[in-house]
C-alpha cells in the first residue's frame, strides 16, 4: 500500500482534479490491473463500494472503460504515472 500512496501523491496532481482521494486510490489500483474484488480486499471495503467509486470515476473522466479512465486521468494530470 505504500507504493500506492506514492502513486497518488496529491502534490503532483492538477489542482483542478475532481477525483476524491479515495477515487484516486481506486484508479491507481485499476492502473495496476487490480480487479474490483482485489481492490475491495486491498482497501478493506466492499465490492459494491468499489463499483460506486468506479461509476463516479467513469463520469468524472468521461470514460466508459477502465483503461480509458486511467488514460484520461493521466492526460488531465489527475493521476501520476508510477
Amino acid at each position: 500500500m505504500e507504493s500506492l500512496t506514492k502513486s497518488v501523491d496529491q502534490s503532483a496532481i492538477s489542482p483542478e482534479n475532481p477525483l476524491t482521494a479515495r477515487e484516486a486510490e481506486v484508479l491507481a489500483l485499476v492502473s495496476l490491473g487490480y480487479t474490483n474484488k482485489e481492490m475491495a480486499n486491498a482497501l478493506s471495503i466492499s465490492v459494491k463500494t468499489i463499483e460506486y467509486h468506479m461509476s463516479s470515476i467513469f463520469k468524472k473522466t468521461q470514460a466508459s472503460k477502465r483503461t480509458e479512465a486511467v488514460t484520461n486521468a493521466l492526460k488531465f494530470k489527475w493521476l501520476e504515472a508510477s
